[in-house]
């Protein structure tokens, strides 16, 4: 049972699985990130999270 669950389960049901990230979803983050600096240092940043960040 633990191993069909750590082989096949957990990799189907955990949402945080140790998959690497594509390049494309390293580059959003890295775009996010900057924003909310650029933001932060205009004065313009708001305690509200994106839509993206809540998915």
């Amino acid at each position: 049972l633990e191993y069909f669950n750590s082989r096949y389960l957990q990799k189907i049901l955990l949402r945080e699985y140790d998959q690497p990230k594509s390049s494309i979803v390293l580059l959003y983050e890295k775009l996010e990130r900057k924003h909310a600096i650029e933001l932060a240092e205009a004065g313009q940043l708001t305690h509200t999270p994106s839509s993206t960040s809540l998915l």
